[in-house]
């Protein structure tokens, strides 16, 4: 998130084609809106974090603990089947970034 802002990151949850037609895809999840809004929390209180010991317990960092949209977005990024081709901290695959 730290290269992209939440606006390009919800458009391309949306439709991941439209936003970056490339030879690379990430597929249409075809998540709803609240669903969007909680990744993009997750992703965002990631990004502000040393993941280098990931996952960090307990669930907090030096800004706070994740708030309950970054919690849920959480469990989307592991139940959606994200880290298939994400990894955080090493835990994940390694197709996407």
């Amino acid at each position: 998130m730290s290269y992209r802002d939440p606006d390009w990151a919800g458009r391309f949850l949306r439709d991941p084609e439209k936003v970056w037609p490339a030879s690379r895809r990430m597929p249409n999840l075809h998540l709803k809106d609240e669903e969007i809004g909680n990744l993009i929390a997750f992703l965002s209180w990631v990004d502000k974090i040393d993941t280098n010991n990931w996952p960090p317990n307990p669930m907090a960092t030096r800004t706070g603990p994740a708030t309950g949209q970054a919690t849920r977005g959480e469990k989307l990024f592991r139940t959606a089947g994200c880290t298939s081709c994400h990894s955080i901290g090493g835990i994940g695959g390694h197709i996407g970034p």
